[in-house]
């Protein structure tokens, strides 16, 4: 069997600053890409077994791998039947945008890795979608569509070099980079709440309540926007607090500080999918003894702004 040609792709891991639920009804929201995310790379190969090897490791050890016919895109075997549905679904949404990608007289060696931990939701979706779309030459917020629910704000991060602020306003898509660095960065930790939650299902929990209440978007765009450019440590946690009730208020889901961190002084803002992946927090305690309170807690994956946040300026 002889190797003809590598291609390879990166993407973005990302998490969402403000905005989460409000921008699937067209809220502005803001995005950060992250200095870690998922690496693709696909290997041609001329024979005539039209096969797709798939293969995914996970901070570079293997946890997923399928056979898949070209032709049909027929699962031949597979380490995970959940998954491989999944992987059979966005590449039967690319075979039916661009039929031609698949050679009948080629096999496919299809590799990727992430960067960071499953469980944290930074993105192994949105990243493998983005890879993939980059690969197939097509639209990715267009195969995003045929896939997931989500309003794609993912997709326009996984592919930013930069902080972004994201709305979808009457069909029309709006991706703005902006300078996302704080005076007070030093201030701000993310702590990793120890449940991961799935953006799908916590979309269809509540997407019927937020639309219910579009009434609060001016609100939250006018957050967004403080989030982006404030200045001064406790307006932004002034914001923190306000978007927070916003949110909490609209899918009956109590905030994360009144649940778990009632006596922190500061401010704990939660962060995509409510209930246990990530937290921002912002604090004028000193950061050793914030990182202490946490840990305290039995948390102990806990980042600073510059350990993961990729923004103009590092």
């Amino acid at each position: 069997m002889k190797k003809e040609e590598q291609t390879s792709w990166f993407s973005n891991g990302n998490l969402i600053i403000s905005g989460e639920y409000f921008v699937l009804a067209g809220a502005k929201a803001l995005a950060v890409p992250l200095k870690f995310g998922q690496s693709m790379k696909v290997d041609f190969y001329s024979n005539n077994q039209n096969i797709i090897h798939w293969k995914s490791s996970e901070l570079g050890n293997p946890w997923f791998s399928a056979l898949l016919d070209c032709e049909n895109l027929d699962i031949k075997s597979s380490s995970n039947a959940e998954i491989a549905l999944r992987l059979q679904k966005l590449l039967k949404a690319i075979h039916k945008i661009k039929p031609e990608l698949f050679d009948k007289k080629k096999s496919y060696l299809i590799s990727s890795d992430i960067q960071f931990n499953l469980n944290w939701g930074w993105g192994s979706s949105s990243t493998l979608v983005s890879n993939l779309a980059n690969w197939a030459g097509i639209d990715p917020f267009e195969l995003n569509q045929m896939v997931s629910s989500g309003s794609g704000y993912d997709i326009a991060v996984s592919l930013s070099p930069t902080p972004v602020l994201y709305q979808v306003n009457k069909g029309i898509r709006l991706v703005d980079p902006v300078v996302f660095n704080p005076v007070f960065k030093e201030s701000i930790l993310f702590i990793y709440l120890g449940k991961k939650q799935s953006s799908e299902r916590s979309i269809e929990r509540n997407l019927a309540s937020v639309k219910k209440n579009k009434n609060l978007i001016p609100l939250i765009n006018d957050l967004t926007e403080k989030f982006a450019n404030e200045k001064n440590i406790l307006e932004f946690a002034r914001c923190i607090t306000e978007h927070e009730k916003i949110v909490s208020g609209t899918i009956k889901t109590p905030r994360i500080k009144e649940k778990y961190f009632s006596d922190f002084e500061g401010e704990i803002k939660s962060l995509g999918a409510w209930g246990g992946d990530f937290a921002m927090t912002v604090s004028r305690m000193d950061r050793i003894r914030v990182t202490q309170y946490f840990k305290d807690k039995k948390l102990e994956t806990i980042f600073r702004f510059d350990d993961i946040i990729k923004s103009n300026l590092n």
